[in-house]
């Protein structure tokens, strides 16, 4: 039933957000394509747990070693590789030596790694990206855009060519994430090198160019470190609420300037030879999630209907 699958005029590669958080639901979606023969682009999922290390999206539940070991073998026996999301551009080597789960699921990922669709980690620290490429040499390395957010800001004036094109030769990292809202920059997507290594978030809960991404950030991995301690979960997960309405709001404000892809942008991305793309909004629900998911990846945004074509 390869008609199911979205065609963008090349095969396209979907890293989508539903690790520790849309997991059931990404679950269901990948049993039922398997069941009834339906293609699938989903190459990877990503998320994270809290930890002084960990993305500013994390839900504040804490989770034991067995328990994310668990979630990540069950994405493993669908053949969707899993990326750990640890963003906190303030790692240090002491946070990392103190944060056991966080090396166990790296060492697990590392275990497991394919060289076809290879696992690994989201990141924004340059001590955490060589810590992993000397411990876990089979992961793969992420440079996430949380380090664009800290480094130089999101816009034409910021996250610059020059930006883009240092971290791209840099062999530390072998995917890039670029600001989505680059397309909107004439020329740029165009002439932008190694685009084998670049990533696109086609999908996200903000608007271009986002002025209050950094202060989210800091927002929430606060928020995740408290988490991580056990600091009263019920008042994080208030707070981390908190910060997703003020995000919510600043997009209603601006819903001229949505950051989402429609079909022909990435069609238009897909011609000049970008093939990784992104699903994030994992603040949504689940409902709400899925159905970015089948819109972006399939012809049906109902799957059931495709129960009774052959």
């Amino acid at each position: 039933m390869h008609y199911a699958l979205k065609d963008y005029g090349a095969e396209i590669q979907w890293n989508v957000g539903s690790l520790f958080c849309h997991d059931d639901a990404i679950m269901d979606l990948l049993k039922f394509c398997r069941k009834y023969g339906i293609d699938h682009s989903i190459k990877w999922a990503f998320g994270c747990i809290p930890s002084s290390l960990a993305s500013a999206m994390a839900l504040p539940k804490l989770h034991t070693f067995s328990m994310a070991k668990e979630t990540l073998e069950r994405y493993l026996s669908y053949e969707v590789a899993c990326r750990l999301a640890l963003t906190n551009p303030h790692a240090t080597k002491g946070m990392i030596e103190s944060d056991r789960t966080a090396r166990q699921l790296m060492e697990f990922l590392n275990e497991t790694s394919s060289s076809i669709c290879p696992n690994g980690v989201t990141l924004s620290s340059d001590i955490l990206a060589e810590y992993v490429r000397d411990k876990y040499p089979k992961l793969n390395i992420i440079l996430s855009t949380v380090r664009v957010a800290y480094d130089v800001g999101f816009g034409k004036a910021c996250d610059t060519m020059d930006w883009y094109v240092e971290k791209l030769e840099n062999p530390l990292y072998d995917v890039v994430e670029v600001n989505n809202a680059k397309i909107h920059e004439d020329g740029f997507m165009e002439n932008l090198p190694r685009k084998d290594k670049v990533e696109l978030i086609a999908c996200i809960n903000c608007i271009r160019n986002c002025p209050y991404a950094k202060h989210h950030f800091e927002s929430a991995l606060g928020v995740m470190q408290d988490a991580s301690m056990d600091k009263n979960p019920e008042k994080c997960r208030m707070m981390l609420c908190e910060v997703s309405k003020m995000c919510i709001a600043n997009r209603k404000r601006n819903l001229d300037k949505a950051s989402s892809y429609t079909r022909e942008e990435v069609e238009s991305l897909a011609s000049l030879g970008y093939r990784r793309f992104q699903l994030s909004a994992r603040m949504n629900d689940d409902e709400r999630f899925l159905q970015d998911v089948k819109h972006y990846l399939f012809n049906y945004n109902h799957l059931r209907y495709l129960e009774n074509l052959e």
